[in-house]
């Protein structure tokens, strides 16, 4: 069975908390474009479920602040290459 828009806003959702994922990793789990998960996680999870669409948004802002740091010289690294 095909889930519905509101269904798979839902599925996406849980699915971004669970796995930290990202919309990119998102859509390519699903075989979606990441315009659709866009699209379901802000337009249409909050008229869905408010409260999952909040700690999805907390969990990408803080997935966001983390995904850059700072060297000694106070410029911005991309965390991958302070991991190398």
């Amino acid at each position: 069975m095909i889930p519905t828009d509101k269904e798979r806003s839902v599925i996406l959702g849980e699915y971004m908390l669970c796995h930290k994922a990202t919309v990119r990793a998102t859509a390519k789990e699903f075989g979606i474009s990441k315009s659709t998960v866009h699209k379901d996680l802000t337009d249409r999870l909050p008229k869905v479920s408010p409260q999952l669409y909040r700690q999805v948004k907390v969990e990408r802002i803080q997935h966001h602040q983390t995904s850059f740091t700072t060297n000694a010289k106070g410029t911005s690294l991309d965390r991958k290459q302070n991991m190398n």
